[in-house]
């Protein structure tokens, strides 16, 4: 407290706002009514934390903060050769030292240490990595259907191929030719696919929750045109490989002697079958299984109680600088601003809080119950504290239970009174009545007395629970800082210049920020499950169609290979359900293991997925139910389709197939 006054802008502001004027160190900039002498322009892109625009120091007294106010965070670079680890004992050992010799304010207070990378993107490496894997089952899926739909239609070409064999083709020769024609196919789908990337970034940046870091920096730029190529080459190689070598190693006496291509086709049936249908259907079933517990997930947070009503409700945010307000006009000051905006057309109500549900600025404060023995301090319970003005409560439609909510006589040389939450009434006071019980936070605190209870709000977070809650009048524990929401009429539009300007008539100098909707700031907190659902989504959708394309192609294949069969069958009196049932069973029986193994897999992986769900188990029975009937139906149907077609086969035409 006391030192200079100076400022470090961020390369950002001093572009934009500045001009990159080079001299511009040394000159001063007002902020909050506080003239700070500019001293640094910070590099270019650095913004930390939370996109920050300029620093300044902190000066704060000893008075202002004393010992017990835990509220700052801290930043440090670890000396080279130090771990994470025994960094960690250390500041453990520290924390304990000062527990020991400040027992009322660092009681249980340790510290936790954490890479600057781990607390900037540890919440969503998780969730990416799980879309990492989504797109690998996809890529594995596709090309699986490739090298599937390849072996069905290389037992077509045996023949050919044995022909070229006899004119004197070497297997290298046969080898390369069939190589090429899988490399093309590799190639123009890769071509598509970074053409669709292309355009598809846009739309995912689009639907992009704003909290993944540096998202926006996404782009198909040199990096993601070399990976693509790789894994195209590598597709290409690997996945035609394996038809590739079957045909170029073809039994020329076999084909000869036996003049068709039973035993290869009989050969690649087995494969299909048993190996890449099969993993084809238990890949699909993992994704589907992963989009259906996140959409299970995402259902559970829309559901969540608020508590207040957040449509057509219009929140920001003023700070009144300290240079121009004492503390004596600050309850004045919120208190003719909330008057002149409710009587602007169109607002129904307005009320004013420090904070706001799901937003910034919580304090969370120890107290001691008169009439019970007191706790030491760093012991108490906490209570979120919430500082209100008396509109609050009737703005954001927050029930009041019992007692009576904040009054205009609830002045600063009045009683103090407090209102509190449901939860804080049932958890302090249990079988009590909490009207009348009086509480304090410090000894040489004053006293407030509890006058009514008002519903839970989640204030913290949409997955975080009730938590207690005391709301104080603002004339009698008055914030320079204040966010207004004002309740608009239904349908009511353009009122955000109305309020601009009732802000002006008081103090032209006065900013809003935050400003925003409440309901979109609701919607933000399901943005990032949203992304995550949409994405997980279009990949199972994705992976589930091309199962169910390749299962066709392959149960479709196989009724062509069993045309002859058939007829005779039929000629023999074989009715249509038996053929309808034998084509069925040949289709179905690989999807039927491949679900069971997904379901296995699911099982084993749904941990990964445990972080992005909210009140869903990873086994959750109504997803695994529901995602296994809907694979099963779309297999079902994929083979139905060719199963029908064998039953219409007329024998006389069978019979003349050659």
């Amino acid at each position: 407290e006391g030192g200079p006054t100076v400022v470090v802008l961020s390369h950002r502001f001093w572009q934009e706002r500045l001009g990159e004027d080079p001299e511009v160190l040394g000159t001063t900039i007002q902020i909050s009514g506080r003239a700070y002498e500019i001293v640094g322009v910070a590099p270019e892109g650095f913004a930390y934390p939370s996109r920050a625009v300029m620093w300044i120091p902190g000066q704060w007294s000893e008075e202002g903060h004393p010992r017990g106010r835990h509220f700052l965070r801290t930043v440090g670079r670890l000396a080279p050769g130090v771990t994470l680890e025994s960094a960690q004992a250390e500041l453990s050992g520290i924390a304990s030292r000062l527990e020991e010799e400040y027992p009322e304010t660092n009681h249980s207070r340790g510290i936790h240490l954490v890479s600057l990378k781990e607390e900037t993107v540890g919440d969503v490496r998780r969730a990416l990595f799980v879309l990492l894997g989504a797109v690998s089952m996809v890529l594995l899926i596709a090309c699986a259907n490739v090298a599937n739909l390849l072996l069905v239609r290389g037992a077509a070409r045996v023949r050919e191929v044995a022909v070229r064999a006899t004119l004197g083709a070497g297997r290298w020769t046969l080898l390369r030719q069939i190589m090429a024609e899988s490399a093309v196919l590799s190639f123009l789908g890769g071509g598509v696919g970074v053409m669709l990337a292309v355009w598809g970034v846009s739309g995912i940046k689009a639907l992009s929750p704003g909290a993944i870091p540096r998202f926006g920096e996404v782009a198909v730029d040199g990096t993601v045109l070399l990976f693509a190529l790789g894994i195209t080459v590598a597709v290409a190689l690997v996945f035609g490989l394996i038809p590739a070598y079957r045909l170029a190693n073809t039994s020329i006496a076999t084909v000869i002697r036996e003049g068709r291509e039973e035993r290869l086709a009989a050969g690649d049936r087995r494969i299909a079958r048993s190996g890449l249908l099969i993993a084809e259907v238990a890949l699909s079933l993992v994704l589907l299984l992963g989009a259906g517990l996140l959409l299970r997930s995402f259902v559970q947070i829309r559901g969540v109680e608020l508590g207040f009503d957040p449509e057509n409700v219009r929140q920001f945010t003023v700070t009144l600088p300290d240079a121009r307000y004492e503390r004596d006009r600050w309850p004045d000051f919120f208190r003719t601003l909330e008057e002149q905006i409710a009587a602007v057309p169109g607002v129904e109500s307005v009320g004013m809080i420090y904070g706001s549900p799901l937003g910034r600025s919580h304090t969370t404060i120890g107290f001691d119950i008169l009439g019970r023995p007191p706790q030491g301090q760093g012991q108490q319970d906490d209570w979120l504290v919430r500082v209100v003005t008396p509109g609050y409560f009737e703005s954001l439609s927050i029930p009041l239970l019992r007692g009576r909510g904040f009054e205009a006589s609830d002045r600063a040389d009045a009683p103090g009174v407090a209102v509190i939450s449901r939860t804080a009434a049932d958890r302090i006071f249990p079988g009590e009545d909490p009207i009348g019980q009086q509480f304090r936070f410090d000894d040489d605190q004053p006293t407030w007395t509890i006058v009514g209870v008002v519903g839970d709000v989640r204030s913290l977070d949409l997955t975080v629970g009730d938590y207690p809650e005391a709301y104080f009048p603002h004339a009698q524990w008055p914030r320079n800082t204040m966010t207004a929401t004002v309740r608009r009429a239904a349908g009511e539009s353009g009122l955000l210049p109305a309020l601009r300007r009732e802000v002006n008539a008081l103090d032209p100098n006065l900013a809003l920020y935050y400003v925003e909707m409440l309901e979109d700031r609701v919607e933000r907190y399901t943005a990032s499950d949203r992304f995550y659902l949409v994405l997980l989504g279009l990949f199972a959708g994705l992976a589930v169609t091309l199962a169910a394309v390749g299962l066709y192609g392959v149960v479709a294949y196989l009724v062509s290979r069993r045309t002859r069969e058939i007829g005779i069958r039929v000629a023999l009196g074989a009715s249509r359900d038996h053929v309808l049932r034998l084509v069925l069973g040949q289709g179905m029986g690989p999807v039927i293991v491949g679900t069971v193994l997904g379901l296995v897999t699911a099982l084993a992986g749904g941990r990964v997925l445990s972080s992005l769900l909210y009140e869903v188990e990873p086994w959750d029975p109504l997803t695994f139910v529901g995602g296994t009937g809907l694979l099963l139906c779309v297999a079902f149907a994929a083979t139905l389709l060719p199963a029908r077609w064998a039953t219409k086969i007329p024998p006389t035409e069978a019979m003349r197939v050659e």
